[in-house]
């Protein structure tokens, strides 16, 4: 049986950030150090994993265009907070369990940015976060607006990740999010700054992860990398001892797809 390096209760990871700035990008790559490294980990992603078939189906209901006409702010919602149930309870949990460093693609954050740039009600929102966090929070011990061990947020220009964004072309009416613009984008964008700015009345009150926020406007994808894991290394997330990989038990019971 293999042997990897884990923590003793697991490490929770977000990266964050708008459409388009390397989220997708960073994670894979610290996902592949940490293989390298002989690291357990766990690499998923929000609205929608590998792990789970049902998050993907739901992911294309929520940003096909093709369905806009037929979906309301709040359906929208529900549908988002549904797929991040599900990772929370099928794939979080049972992995910091394990404790493998989990690399979560987008997280609470990206989720009530987005809503409330869209105009969702923000004291609406955060009742909904709250509700779809409680039974992973009672299994792990965690609290709803502290989940996560580290939040790494990648700030940048948002009319260049738009431009990065569009090249995927995932769906052939359009993705929902990406087609509000840049305009959308920048509203986005203030209100993931409302997590980490430290003036009175603009931070988040609740809100209360350990964060660490790289610009990545004119960076290599390989200098972003080497920050974030650098600050891994300054957190002491990447010394741990050693025990049994959880990918493989996953696999043997199906939680993986085949």
């Amino acid at each position: 049986m293999n042997k990897t390096k884990r923590t003793p209760s697991g490490v929770f990871i977000a990266l964050e950030g708008i459409d388009g700035v390397g989220k997708s990008t960073q994670a894979r790559m610290l996902a592949e150090f940490l293989a390298k490294e002989d690291i357990a980990h766990t690499l998923t992603s929000e609205p929608a994993n590998t792990y789970c078939e049902v998050t993907q189906k739901l992911r294309a209901i929520i940003l096909d265009a093709s369905f806009n006409a037929q979906m309301t702010p709040l359906a929208r919602e529900y549908l988002f907070q549904a797929t991040r149930s599900i990772n929370l309870e099928k794939v979080v949990a049972p992995s910091l369990e394990e404790g493998n460093i989990v690399i979560s693609d987008r997280g609470l954050m990206s989720g009530l940015a987005y809503s409330r740039a869209a105009g969702f009600d923000r004291n609406q929102s955060r009742e909904l976060q709250m509700l779809t966090t409680m039974n992973f929070c009672m299994r792990t011990g965690r609290k709803p607006w502290s989940i996560y061990d580290l939040v790494i947020v990648l700030d940048g220009n948002q009319d260049d990740a738009l431009d990065r964004a569009a090249d995927k072309k995932e769906f052939v009416a359009g993705d929902v999010i990406e087609s509000r613009g840049p305009t959308y984008m920048a509203r986005v964008r203030l209100e993931l700054k409302t997590f980490w700015q430290k003036k009175p009345n603009t931070r988040d009150p609740q809100w209360n992860c350990p964060m660490e926020v790289i610009l990545v406007d004119g960076k290599s994808k390989e200098t972003v990398h080497e920050e974030i894991v650098a600050i891994m290394q300054k957190r002491g997330f990447l010394h741990v001892p050693e025990s049994v990989s959880t990918a493989k038990r996953m696999k043997e019971e199906n939680v993986v797809p085949e």
